[in-house]
């Protein structure tokens, strides 16, 4: 039984009854994302089992970490690197601080340990000689291992260090003679868990350390995970290595769905096109799928055609139905104008209406509009007049 670090209990020699595609009781949980995914697995517990059985003991191999300046990383600080062997013999140890960026530290974001290297001398050098020095010890080497290593190899392109030797090693049968070995990897196929960081390495696999982020450290350290694996691997000890690599993982699901969502597609298609409608069907949404489908329902019928001009389908056909519909369609379209014409006419008689009802509201405002005493004036000549 092994305890981890998330406190959930795994027993890693327990022997799961049922055929041998069944994958171990914790991994098929899509809720526990700190679980990778089987096909990852298997090509992982595949490159630890190469590195450890067909890469000669006397191979090279060097493990590099650069650190940059947080705040703007074309500033290079640090490099460190060790040479080593399988076995465990290392033969050389190097953290060199770059003369011309020592002004440049780090400490907000990132632990400023750069004075702090635990397994030699630091010696401060220019760029151009550690470029130098490191080149050499490349061409020594069959095997470029780092904890993150895709960054590092950035860092040495920005510093024109020619790595093209060296390729990402797969889990492949063939073992190349230089290759890139990515210790994330080892330790997600050691553990049967997605790759976590350097610190995190060294507490499941117990390793004391001391004083990350100095590269001269981080090396060393990386250098303790890889050989730590390579050493305790062992696959015939654990029954859930043989598990995952007898699992077979479904082929090509993606592409099944698409041919069955195409054949519905077709379908739907011939079959509105049958019914004389055009509808919802897929020849409206679908410009390639037309041109398909026309082609099938003309090959297999004799007497009805399809073309499609300007984004509608015209169905024409010798049969009366077809005259009937197209009829239809005809009255149908005349009804629709008349019915727009209808509610035009109303629109337009009820703004009618409403111009008279206001314009007679204004004609009785003006009625009444004079003042008294003109009123009163009027009358009082008018009653003079009749006296006269």
């Amino acid at each position: 039984m092994k305890n981890d670090t998330n406190n959930t209990v795994i027993d890693l020699t327990s022997n799961s009854d049922g055929d041998d595609n069944t994958l171990p009781a914790f991994l098929p949980d899509p809720t526990d994302k700190s679980y990778e995914k089987p096909e990852k697995l298997q090509n992982r517990i595949k490159l630890i089992e190469l590195i450890k059985e067909k890469i000669d003991d006397d191979k090279l191999y060097i493990c590099l970490d650069i650190e940059a300046f947080e705040r703007n990383h074309d500033f290079l600080t640090e490099f460190g690197w060790c040479i080593f062997k399988k076995n465990g013999e290392v033969i050389k140890k190097k953290h060199a601080i770059v003369e011309e960026n020592k002004n440049y530290r780090n400490g907000r974001y990132v632990p400023d340990n750069r004075d702090y290297f635990k397994f030699g001398e630091s010696q401060y050098e220019k760029l151009e000689d550690i470029y130098k020095e490191l080149k050499n010890d490349f061409d020594k080497v069959n095997y470029l291992v780092g904890h993150g290593i895709n960054n590092d190899i950035r860092f040495l392109k920005k510093i024109k260090v020619d790595v093209s030797k060296f390729k990402k090693m797969n889990s492949g049968s063939k073992i190349d003679d230089y290759g890139i070995i990515e210790t994330m990897d080892l330790f997600s196929g050691y553990f049967l868990k997605k790759p976590v960081g350097l610190q995190k390495s060294l507490i499941k696999l117990e390793i004391q350390y001391d004083k990350l982020h100095n590269a001269g450290n981080d090396a060393y350290y990386t250098m303790q995970v890889f050989l730590e694996i390579i050493k305790r691997f062992d696959f015939s000890s654990n029954r859930l290595y043989e598990q995952i690599m007898n699992y077979k993982p479904p082929k090509k699901i993606k592409s099944n769905n698409n041919k069955n969502n195409k054949i519905m597609n077709n379908n739907n298609t011939i079959s509105t096109s049958n019914n004389g409608g055009v509808g919802n069907s897929s020849i409206a949404n679908d410009e390639t799928d037309q041109g398909r489908n026309d082609r099938t329902i003309i090959g297999n019928s004799n007497d009805s055609e399809k073309s499609i001009n300007n984004n509608t389908l015209n169905y024409q056909s010798g049969g009366n139905n077809n005259k009937n519909y197209n009829k239809n369609n005809r009255s149908n379209n005349k009804d629709n104008e008349g019915g727009n014409n209808t509610k035009n006419n109303v629109k337009k008689n009820g703004q009618r209406r409403n111009n008279g009802k206001q314009q007679r509201n204004l004609n009785k405002k003006k009625s009444y509009s004079y003042p008294r005493s003109n009123r009163h004036n009027n009358n009082y000549n008018n009653s003079n007049n009749l006296k006269v």
